[in-house]
């Protein structure tokens, strides 16, 4: 268990737990037993301590409205105006999520320079470009602004079928 991520009045209430690849959770629950609904996970490629340009955190959209299924209501304004931020709570310390963009995208844009799960960039620029890029994409309008510094956390779930992402990006933010 690498943290625990918190949207009040959702049903995300969940640890995170990362695994030596992207497979292991898909079926796992945090304690190791087999389970259908996984455990929300990071990237295996990602930093423990969210401290990578972006941290990557991928769940389940059930149809029984637990794991990430909740992060859809993020397609309406009036759900992120209900919802603004999360809160990441690790070992090193608390975070709030707040949140700057939400869109769908298509796992086909992995691995390239404009991929929402791309996790680091060579040059601030590159890192500005790709937050405004994701802003423009997004369905909500969050008046969040980004800096060079920001580190980024994306929850990522399924939608159509599997054919598609669902994506709720934010900066972390350290709570005092």
């Amino acid at each position: 268990i690498v943290g625990w991520l918190v949207c009040e009045g959702t049903a995300i209430n969940y640890p995170i737990a990362q695994g030596e690849n992207n497979s292991r959770y898909l079926n796992h629950l945090y304690d190791g037993s087999r389970g259908k609904a996984g455990t929300p996970f990071l990237d295996f490629e990602n930093s423990t301590d969210f401290t990578d340009g972006n941290s990557i955190v991928y769940g389940h959209n059930l149809l029984d409205g637990s794991m990430f299924s909740e992060l859809i209501g993020y397609r309406e304004q009036v759900y992120y105006d209900a919802h603004p931020s999360m809160l990441l709570l690790t070992p090193d310390g608390a975070f709030r999520m707040e949140i700057f963009a939400a869109f769908t995208a298509s796992p086909n844009e992995a691995g390239t320079d404009a991929s929402p799960w791309r996790q680091a960039w060579d040059t601030e620029d590159e890192f500005a470009a790709w937050q405004e890029q994701n802003i423009g994409r997004s369905a909500i309008d969050t008046g969040v602004t980004l800096s060079p510094e920001d580190q980024v956390l994306t929850l990522s779930t399924c939608i159509n079928r599997g054919r598609d992402r669902f994506l709720v990006m934010g900066r972390l933010v350290p709570v005092r």
